[in-house]
């Protein structure tokens, strides 16, 4: 393809994007000089890098550590994981009180989930509904239902994705424990797509219920730290998408305050 061919694709890409980032990100704006700093210095360097990771998949936007080899060994793209540790920064934030931090971290991974991920991808569904706990929290209630109702609808092929997972085996720690695996991984790998099928309609439920401004019970990501897998497959790509669909902003009343 000639270059001046491939440039103007480029550009025409990266004026899209720029408008669909710019819609997703207006609705709540960074109360403090010190964000505004990070919203056009740093925060300028992770939006190209991420702008660079859809044309090079092996760029991440974090140190390559321990857990990113171990990743990327598994066959996972770097943004995967940085998908996964853009929100769990946002949830880290989230339970500090530093709300701002939490909204720039949900909305970075919105943007790696809608250039690098699939519509039917659960992972694009809990980010679009993050986004919507965004659009709460500056009180635009109509776009926050909004957003819910297409996160839901998103979820909606969570049932297929489920069936079609490749579940890796797991890391045990006791030998009886790895035997009874290798022998039994058929009643294994069922086990895992049943608790997943019931996780995920019960995350359709708090999805539902958030569509129509009603809080849902619990907090989810609370379990995420407990519950996420050593593995690098796609049961661990679910459970992240499941586990980190950010709850009620009324929970946040107490940290506001």
């Amino acid at each position: 393809m000639p270059t001046y061919v491939s440039g103007w694709i480029a550009r025409c890409i990266a004026g899209r994007l720029k408008n669909k980032w710019l819609a997703a990100t207006t609705e709540y704006r960074v109360p403090n000089s010190d964000a505004e700093k990070w919203r056009n210095g740093s925060g300028a360097r992770i939006g190209a890098l991420i702008l660079l990771q859809y044309c090079v998949p092996n760029i991440s936007l974090f140190k390559h550590d321990t857990e990113y080899l171990l990743a990327r060994a598994a066959g996972w793209r770097a943004c995967d994981l940085d998908w996964e540790r853009l929100q769990e920064g946002a949830f880290e934030a989230w339970y500090r009180g530093d709300v701002p931090s939490a909204v720039r971290s949900w909305r970075w991974a919105w943007l790696v989930a809608r250039l690098n991920f699939r519509k039917d991808d659960p992972r694009s569904a809990t980010s679009t509904a993050n986004l919507g706990l965004v659009a709460r929290l500056a009180g635009r209630e109509r776009l926050a239902r909004r957003r819910y109702a297409i996160a839901l609808r998103r979820w909606g092929g969570v049932v297929e994705h489920i069936d079609g997972m490749a579940i890796a085996r797991r890391g045990r720690s006791s030998l009886f424990h790895l035997r009874m695996e290798i022998a039994h991984w058929g009643a294994y790998d069922q086990q895992f797509r049943a608790q997943a099928m019931r996780l995920a309609s019960d995350i359709a439920v708090r999805l539902d219920l958030a569509s129509l401004g009603q809080p849902s019970p619990g907090q989810r990501s609370l379990r995420w730290s407990g519950e996420k897998p050593c593995t690098f497959d796609d049961l661990r790509k679910f459970l992240g998408a499941a586990l980190l669909i950010a709850g009620d902003a009324g929970k946040l009343d107490h940290i506001q305050n």
